[in-house]
């Protein structure tokens, strides 16, 4: 009976649209595969386009005679791409907010931009640092002070401390400058402390960040009289964080004041290393709307070239530009003649 099935139409009709089915079948898996394939290929054409879509735009964004470098500390990296161009007939023209910019965030950076700048002092290049002075009569009018608040302090408290200070001012006959400054201290103190048991770990954290960034490479040669002129400063900035952070101390013996003393003598420190390798100073008693570094050509021969960086609230929002525009120069050069023209007036009214 098999046999006269296997030979009826029936079972041959069955047979073809099996065959049929398998080869379908296998004909549906290389057009799935080719489909497969077709995508990747295209996938793969669409990203060496945009490989050279990004390349070309990039070519586009450096050509452009102001342009933006990113966020605080990103942009230090390119301060000293721009130094390395300096020339001995160059003038170099800074206004920071502190004299330590990026000593905590980026080291070794810092020590390289300072080697540089007294390099191109120490061999009579001309060098002018305008920079906000920490020296104030109140801490509570202090920029420096309140700069030094708003990175140890949580930003959560910054407003409940400004209160309770107007608060206590206002309410207390006593105005002298002593009592003030009490007032600064013990409100400032307690929300110190509530920021650092509110996160134990980060405020650790934080200590270690200044005791171990060390600016000096233990396998640094050194082979220049900049490099020995800069490891002493580098030991003597080290020596400050350990004396205020470290020896020995717990966190709970640091307090607010420490990281105030330590920030002030440290620039104290870079200021007398300034002026003693022959940099002009102009400290100045007023917040800086921005920093900048600019380096001005003796001739037209090359572009003036300069970062800027703009901050807001908190250091960390500070953003910086590249720029060329020659309208950048001419501000930061009048800003120079402003505050020097303002430092003979001070003199004057002195006498």
């Amino acid at each position: 009976m098999l046999e006269k099935f296997k030979d009826s139409k029936t079972y041959r009709i069955v047979t073809g649209l099996a065959k049929s089915a398998t080869f379908a079948f296998a004909l549906s898996i290389v057009f799935f595969a080719y489909e497969v394939y077709k995508e990747q290929r295209q996938e793969m054409q669409n990203n060496e386009h945009f490989e050279e879509t990004v390349k070309q735009l990039d070519e586009v964004r450096q050509s452009l005679s102001t342009r933006f470098l990113g966020t605080f500390p990103n942009y230090l990296t390119e301060i000293n791409r721009v130094f390395e161009k300096l020339q001995l007939q160059d003038t170099v023209i800074i206004f920071e907010d502190v004299l330590y910019y990026g000593i905590k965030s980026r080291p070794l950076e810092f020590r390289k931009f300072n080697q540089m700048l007294i390099n191109h002092s120490r061999q009579g290049g001309k060098v002018i640092v305008a920079y906000y002075s920490n020296h104030s009569t109140f801490p509570m009018n202090s920029v420096f002070h309140r700069m030094v608040l708003e990175g140890r302090i949580s930003s959560n408290y910054i407003p409940n401390i400004q209160k309770e200070k107007y608060a206590y001012l206002s309410e207390s006959k006593e105005r002298s400058v002593e009592y003030g400054r009490q007032v600064d201290s013990l409100i400032t103190e307690k929300y110190f402390v509530r920021t650092r048991d509110d996160d134990r770990k980060a405020a650790e954290n934080a200590v270690q960040g200044y005791l171990t960034n060390i600016m000096l490479e233990e396998d640094t040669i050194v082979q220049t009289e900049t490099d020995i002129v800069i490891n002493r400063l580098c030991h003597q900035l080290d020596t400050i964080r350990h004396f205020y952070l470290g020896n020995g101390k717990t966190l709970d013996e640091i307090h607010f004041a420490d990281y105030e003393k330590m920030y002030s003598d440290m620039t104290d420190c870079i200021a007398e290393f300034y002026e003693y390798h022959g940099i002009e100073l102009i400290p100045l008693n007023e917040y800086l709307t921005m920093s900048c570094w600019l380096i001005k050509p003796a001739n037209n021969s090359r572009t003036t070239e300069a970062i800027l960086a703009f901050p807001s609230k908190y250091a960390s929002d500070e953003i910086g530009f590249y720029s060329q525009d020659l309208s950048f120069a001419d501000y930061i050069t009048k800003m120079l003649e402003g505050v020097r023209g303002g430092m003979v007036k001070q003199h004057v009214g002195k006498k």
